[in-house]
C-alpha cells in the first residue's frame, strides 16, 4: 500500500529535504523575500500549542494576532527584551530584573526575571501570555532539517563515519524543542563562524541563552500579580515587657549570682563580686537564668 505523505519515513524525508536543499542553491535567484522571523510554516505549525492554551474561535483570532507581532519583531526585542512585544500598558506594568552581561562586542545584557507590580484585566493578561507563547513556537521538523543540512554542507564533519540521516534526525528531534527563529540564527551563525560540525551541546548552550528571556516573560506573566508584599514576622514591634516581668527576672538572676546594671544588661563585674560573697548556684540553675535572661532582653530591645 503507498504510503500518505504525513508517514514518510524519516531517511526518505531526510533525502528530500537534501534535495530540496540543494536544487535551492542552484537555482537561487537572489529573491529578497523576507524570511518568516518566527521560523513558522503555516501549512504544518498552524495548531494550538501544548501550553495549556485553548483556542477556540476567539483564541485562534488571538494567536493569529500574537504570530503577526512575533512575525515583525526585530531580533533584539526577542532575544533582549520580549516585553516590547506587549502592549505599553503591560509594559508599564512590568518590572525587570537584566543580567548585565557583556563580551568583545560591547554589553550584551538580557532580561533575566518579569514581575507584574500591577494588577491588569483578565483579557489584556491573556493577550500577553499568548504572544508570549507564540514568540516560542518551534519550526517545522521539515525547516529544521534543511537549516541542518545547510550547516552540514558549511562545515568539516567530525563524524563522517555516521549514517548522516540518523546524525540529522537526532538533531532535529532536539532542536524542534526550541523557537524557530532562534535555532536559524544559531545554525546559521554557526556556519558563518566556525570550522566544525558542532555538538549537540553546543548548540543547546546558544539556545538556552537567546531564549531564556522569553521564557522569563512567561514565568513572570503567568505568575500574575501576587499584591504588596506583607510585612514580614521580624519588621513586627515585640510586646514590651512588663515591670512584673521585669522585677521577676532580676529576683532570678540575683538569686543565682546574676546582678544588672542599671539598664537591665547582665554586668561581669558585679556577677563576679557576687559569685565570691555567695556560694555558686548549680549549673541547670545558671542554665535556666541565662535563658530567661536573654528571653528578657531580646524583647526589651
Amino acid at each position: 500500500m503507498e504510503r500518505g505523505r504525513g508517514s514518510q519515513p524519516i531517511g526518505g524525508l531526510i533525502q528530500e529535504t537534501l534535495d530540496t536543499l540543494r536544487n535551492k542553491v542552484m537555482t537561487q535567484d537572489g529573491s529578497s523575500e523576507k524570511p518568516n522571523p518566527s521560523g513558522t510554516d503555516a501549512s504544518e505549525t498552524m495548531q494550538p500549542m501544548q501550553t495549556g492554551t485553548q483556542l477556540g474561535e476567539h483564541g485562534s483570532a488571538m494567536r493569529r494576532n500574537s504570530l503577526a507581532i512575533v512575525a515583525t519583531a526585530s531580533e533584539g526585542s526577542l532575544q533582549h527584551d520580549p516585553a516590547r512585544l506587549l502592549t505599553p500598558s503591560m509594559r508599564s506594568s512590568l518590572e525587570t530584573t537584566w543580567n548585565d552581561a557583556g563580551d568583545e562586542y560591547g554589553w550584551n545584557g538580557r532580561v533575566i526575571r518579569y514581575e507584574l507590580n500591577q494588577p491588569r484585566s483578565a483579557g489584556e493578561l491573556a493577550e500577553a501570555i499568548d504572544i508570549a507563547e507564540a514568540s516560542l513556537l518551534p519550526m517545522s521538523k521539515r525547516e529544521v532539517l534543511a537549516e541542518l543540512a545547510r550547516v552540514r554542507a558549511m562545515t568539516v564533519s567530525r563524524d563522517i563515519s555516521m549514517d548522516l540521516q540518523l546524525v540529522l534526525a537526532a538533531y532535529a528531534d532536539e532542536l524542534i524543542k526550541y523557537p524557530g527563529d532562534a535555532v536559524r540564527e544559531v545554525l546559521r551563525g554557526w556556519a558563518r563562524d566556525e570550522k566544525f560540525w558542532p555538538s549537540m551541546s553546543e548548540l543547546i548552550a546558544r539556545l538556552n541563552r537567546l531564549v531564556a528571556p522569553r521564557h522569563a516573560l512567561l514565568d513572570g506573566l503567568r505568575r500574575g500579580y501576587r499584591g504588596p508584599p506583607e510585612v514580614s514576622p521580624a519588621g513586627v514591634a515585640p510586646k514590651p515587657v512588663t515591670d512584673e516581668e521585669r522585677a521577676e527576672v532580676e529576683a532570678m538572676l540575683a538569686k543565682n549570682g546574676f546582678v544588672t546594671d542599671a539598664t537591665g544588661r547582665g554586668s561581669p563585674e558585679l556577677s563576679a563580686m557576687r559569685a565570691r560573697a555567695e556560694p555558686p548556684a548549680t549549673s541547670a540553675a545558671r542554665a535556666a537564668v541565662a535563658s530567661a535572661f536573654m528571653v528578657s532582653t531580646s524583647r526589651r530591645r
